[in-house]
Order: C-alpha cells, then structure tokens, then sequence
C-alpha cells in the first residue's frame, strides 16, 4: 500500500451481533435516537449497516424487553423517538474513542451469547429446527371495535402548535399496533403473560378519512401551561384486526379480557379510554 494512504476496514454484522451492538450503544449513550445509534455504529464501530438494520435490531431488543422508548422534542418541538436501557445491564462502558477495540470482546461476552441464544426463534417450514414445532403457534385473527369513552388525543407537533394525529395519504393514521400493544402490556402481566410475548400479537394499523373523521380541539393542561391536542370524542367507534397464537400464549376468552378495557393515545393516563364493543372471531 502507498505510503500516507490510509485503509479502514469495516465490519458486517449478522443481525443477532447487530442485536448486542446497538443495546451495548444504547447503554453507553444513554438515551440516543436511531440516528445517533447508526452514526456510532458505523464512525466509531466501523460497522457496515443502515439505518434500517439498525431499526429493526433496536425493535428486536425492544419487543424482548431490553430497552423502552422514550418521547422527548428537539429545539424545534418536533416529535423524537429515544431509546433507553430498561433490563439488562453491561458493563461500565469504556471511553467511545475506544470502543472499537472492544467490539470482539463484547460480542463474545457471556451477556451476548445470552441473548444471541434468546433471540435465535428462526424457523424453518412452520418449524424449529431439528423439526420440532415452534413453542408458540395456531394463530387466530379476530375483529374487534372499539368505542371512545374518553377524549382520544393526538400527539404529533403540528405547524399550528396542536398536538394532532398522524396523517397518511390524506387519513389519519392510529399506529394501533404501537398504541394497543403498549396498553395491554400491564394486563398482560396480571395474566401470568410476559410481555415479551407481546411481540407475537398483531394489530392492524387504523385508517380514517379525514373528511368523515369528526376531531375537535381540546385544551389540556401541561408543565407550562395548556396544551392543545386534536381529539376524537366520546362515542366514536375505531375497527381492527388483531392475530394471536392460542397454543403457548393464553386461552381467547383470557385474551378478550386483556382488550375490553384499554387507556391509549397522548395523556393516556387522564384520557383515551376505549371500550370493547366487538370481539368476533374471523374464518
């Protein structure tokens, strides 16, 4: 090689690596977003990936109850998704201009043989391999209604500084497999259901027509003063679908139980409560 130039290796990770890197990242960063995850990984790791591996590795972590999300805004009151350590915890992390050297020792470490061994769920053919049929299986797909029995807030910043719904080719968008994973996960725990096991149920998302959608604007009051939100009031009935296993999961009646009462959206602590109105189970 010529002198003065200078050669950067790079390293490609499978995604069970990618998993222990980016809760390592997490650890050490303290509440990064995606993009700050993405920048350590590849300027100071020298990991060749993307911004969607380092995505999809998070929300593994994530769905196995490793790190939490956590709403924050930048200067401009745009809306940030940051990660935090929730569970498991690594060592004190070395000084970042140093963690590449580390990055072998990590991955071989107990911690992320650990998780590399919890994570390994691939199958084959409807199947474990070895041939043994997956622990949790025999999905149902049921239909279920809800109606709005207290004001249903958005929360995404708008230019108008109210805090609406998200909106997608001209619908509102309810991310319901986000909102009504999230607020089932506490009745999942008095079911004697970890909530890890979250990760096999599946909610459609929602999509309603803006034009025939009635919201209001409701003034709620936060740290600083009132707080405007996009609401959808009392009464208004949201549709889904939602997929479940029956085998290795819980029974459907137990389940039902886990959605008829829920509190979701912006604020859910004071508001969003829905009632199951429908649970009807599809062919």
């Amino acid at each position: 090689m010529p002198r003065g130039r200078r050669r950067t290796e790079k390293t490609v990770l499978d995604r069970h690596a990618m998993n222990v890197v980016v809760t390592y990242l997490i650890q050490m960063e303290g509440r990064p977003t995606i993009d700050e995850v993405l920048e350590v990984s590849k300027q100071k790791l020298q990991i060749t990936t993307t911004r969607r591996q380092v995505r999809d590795a998070i929300e593994a972590v994530r769905r196995r109850g490793l790190v939490s999300v956590v709403h924050d805004f930048d200067g401009a009151g745009k809306s940030l998704e940051r990660y935090a350590m929730r569970d498991v915890k690594f060592s004190k992390p070395p000084e970042i201009a140093h963690i590449k050297a580390i990055l072998p020792t990590l991955l071989e470490s107990e911690v992320a043989q650990m998780m590399t061994e919890e994570m390994e769920d691939e199958h084959e053919d409807g199947k474990k391999k070895g041939g043994r049929l997956p622990d949790i299986r025999d999905y149902v797909r049921y239909r279920i209604v809800y109606e709005i029995v207290t004001p249903l807030l958005g929360g995404e910043p708008r230019e108008d500084k109210v805090l609406g719904f998200r909106h997608l080719n001209g619908s509102i968008w309810i991310p319901a497999n986000l909102w009504l994973k999230a607020a089932i996960q506490i009745k999942l725990r008095m079911k004697n259901c970890t909530t890890t096991k979250a990760k096999y149920i599946e909610f459609d998302d929602i999509f309603l027509e803006t034009k025939s959608t009635a919201t209001e604007v409701l003034d709620t009051m936060g740290m600083q003063g009132p707080v405007k939100h996009e609401a959808m009031m009392p009464g208004m009935r949201l549709t889904t679908m939602v997929a479940f296993p029956t085998t290795g999961f819980m029974p459907e009646t137990q389940f039902e139980d886990c959605l008829k009462s829920i509190r979701t959206g912006a604020k859910h602590k004071d508001y969003g409560l829905l009632k199951l109105v429908e649970f009807t189970k599809l062919p």
